[in-house]
């Protein structure tokens, strides 16, 4: 798990430079947390989500759907 988060963010630099692969070699831990329940909310609709969008400065929304 913690590969796929370097090579999300680190690509091929852990592999082709070797202190960068040593220091995320050195202490990462993963922790799997597995929920119970889970409240989502939906601010689309308020003046500020409108403001955003307008300008275009809104940054496109992620899907939440497992990779």
């Amino acid at each position: 798990m913690i590969r796929e988060v370097h090579r999300r963010y680190v690509g091929d630099a852990r592999a082709l430079l070797p202190e960068v692969e040593a220091f995320l070699g050195s202490d990462d831990v993963a922790l799997r947390f597995v929920p119970e329940s889970a409240t989502t909310w939906d601010e689309r609709g308020s003046e500020a989500a409108e403001v955003l969008r307008d300008s275009g400065l809104a940054l496109p929304l992620e899907p939440t759907s497992p990779r």
